[in-house]
């Protein structure tokens, strides 16, 4: 999500599995909970219905490994190009996000 904050040259990284995630839940507002969690779930949802309706990609290990790739190439963009912090939690949680849209959108007719 720091992609789209306004940073002069940032770079750094976390490599710390949920480092992030614990920090934001005992020192963050609701608002930084909401925007850096929530965010992170949902900003890259509607990618994922990219890939299963536009590209008809179904199947599981494929759609994983799209999203994982994309969101990893997003975060080495941030940490190259000095726009961000490349964050373990950020690909976690956006990859965990586009999964769970796929399990929800293509189980939809079961529910």
């Amino acid at each position: 999500m720091v992609i789209f904050a306004r940073y002069n040259s940032i770079s750094s990284y976390n490599l710390v599995p949920f480092k992030s995630i614990i920090d934001i839940f005992k020192n963050g507002t609701i608002y930084e909970v909401i925007i850096n969690i929530l965010g992170n779930l949902f900003i890259f949802m509607p990618l994922e219905y990219f890939f299963v309706e536009l590209f008809k990609v179904k199947s599981f290990p494929i759609n994983f490994m799209l999203s994982f790739g994309i969101i990893l190439l997003i975060e080495l963009f941030q940490y190259i190009f000095k726009i961000g912090v490349f964050d373990i939690d950020d690909l976690l949680l956006c990859t965990f996000g586009m999964m769970l849209f796929y399990v929800i959108y293509t189980n939809r007719k079961s529910f």
